[in-house]
């Protein structure tokens, strides 16, 4: 498993999950255009990132959400809470949501979202790959 930070701060927050098969998104905080030339020059494309997991509300987590969804056709995963707070920002997305607690998966790659400690209802996630 590969982990690339994209972006990471106050001004945007975004890392790239991949394995063999599976490649998923922690977050878009940055613009689609700045997320996209970011991973550009690490050698990675969009059109292979199969899922963007958003862990809270705040801008420098989703402000690129939306328009990599549209474009690349990339579903985005988060908590009804968290969608219900956003959606006017994300526009027309394939959202799919998921509990705190409750394992997901995307592809063969499983994700438990976990709580963290932070001013709104926020979560992390412990990432695995299913049938290791």
């Amino acid at each position: 498993m590969e982990i690339s930070v994209i972006a990471s701060g106050s001004n945007g927050n975004c890392c790239l999950v991949e394995d063999k098969d599976v490649s998923v998104l922690i977050d878009s905080g940055k613009s689609g255009r700045e997320i996209e030339a970011r991973m550009t020059r690490l050698g990675k494309s969009l059109e292979d990132v199969d899922g963007i997991v958003i862990t809270h509300e705040h801008n420098d987590h989703i402000s690129g959400a939306g328009v990599l969804s549209r474009r690349f056709g990339i579903p985005l995963y988060m908590t009804p809470e968290v969608y219900s707070r956003v959606k006017f920002k994300l526009g027309k997305v394939e959202n799919k949501t998921f509990s705190l607690g409750k394992e997901f998966k995307v592809n063969n790659l499983k994700i438990k979202p976990i709580t963290t400690s932070h001013n709104v209802n926020s979560c992390g996630f412990v990432i695995g790959k299913f049938g290791f």
